[in-house]
């Protein structure tokens, strides 16, 4: 049997060492510059240029940091600016995270020359690295931790459902798929309330300065009429009240989702999930993909043909 050493077995040499560990780890959380960052590249047919959408930024450190600019490296030689914080600097405090979204945009440019970077923003061979400048000078960010989604399993699997509650706002107050109409009271203080009036409302007291009635929730301009009285008599506590249609509201903003009423989620067993589906959702992914090579064989088809008829012509526009 191997003795153990007597300043082993020492528990004040062993807190003594456990304490080193941490106050090494506190120095090394102060030390230096530690962010992470990752970014989203998006086409649109909104422009012609693939471009960054979204970045996501993490200081891991327990130490702030000033950003003066974010760029995004493309290979040895390209760098394309993602944000500019020079007016401005983003400061990052302590293990915190900064999250912005970006819309498409018109063009890139590097000395009044139009740039193409479409080829290297999509070459997955082609190295890319997000950098910011800082007060230390250039910094790597490091690569985060993969986030997990379920879009990967919905690509894998098309029976595979993500389901994303849709909720309608005005003016920052949220209502549910029942409510009919919303009365927006402005006070004598000037804030503005808001009351959420549902079809059976005039069966039960909702409200305590008033009582509504069946006649009154049948129209918009019934409920506006119903409210104009109770703002004559002095029921209400407000300059004035407006009702607005959800009704109307929903029609704007929600036509374009499925008019035919819910569908039910799926419940496939084990063999209809790992087998069924996934052999029809491989089989989508080769057709899907054999449309595409032939629509790319047909587009190259009328460009060499279009090159041909401008070549043709140029020829017959040449003098002898």
């Amino acid at each position: 049997m191997i003795p153990i050493p007597l300043w082993l077995s020492d528990p004040k040499f062993l807190i003594g060492l456990f304490g080193l560990y941490l106050g090494f780890q506190r120095f090394r959380a102060k030390k230096g510059i530690e962010v992470s960052g990752e970014y989203t590249i998006t086409g649109s047919r909104a422009c012609q240029d693939w471009y960054i959408s979204r970045v996501d930024l993490e200081n891991q450190k327990d130490r702030a940091v000033t950003i003066y600019a974010l760029y995004l490296k493309l290979g040895r030689a390209c760098y394309v600016t993602i944000r500019d914080f020079s007016d401005q600097p983003l400061v990052l405090k302590a293990f915190e995270s900064y999250s912005e979204e970006y819309g498409p945009l018109e063009f890139y440019m590097s000395n009044s020359n139009r740039l193409s970077i479409d080829s290297a923003l999509k070459d997955d061979k082609i190295e890319k690295s997000m950098y910011i400048s800082t007060a230390s000078g250039k910094c790597k960010l490091k690569n985060p931790a993969k986030r997990w989604s379920p879009l990967t399993e919905a690509s894998r699997n098309s029976c595979t459902v993500i389901a994303h509650p849709v909720r309608g706002f005005y003016k920052g107050k949220s209502f549910g798929s029942e409510a009919k109409y919303l009365i927006e009271l402005v006070r004598e203080e000037g804030e503005n309330c808001f009351l959420v009036v549902h079809s059976y409302d005039y069966k039960i007291v909702q409200f305590k300065d008033f009582q509504l009635t069946q006649d009154s929730l049948q129209s918009t301009e019934k409920l506006q009429q119903f409210l104009d009285n109770l703002l004559e008599d002095g029921a209400i506590d407000a300059k004035s009240a407006v009702a607005h249609s959800l009704d109307i509201w929903r029609k704007e903003n929600l036509n374009f989702y499925h008019p035919y009423g819910r569908i039910d989620v799926p419940t496939p067993n084990w063999f209809e999930f790992f087998v069924v589906d996934r052999f029809r959702t491989l089989r989508a992914i080769r057709r899907t993909a054999r449309s595409i090579r032939k629509q790319t064989q047909e587009i190259k088809k009328q460009k060499l043909q279009q090159t041909s008829i401008s070549t043709l012509k140029s020829e017959e526009i040449e003098p002898d």
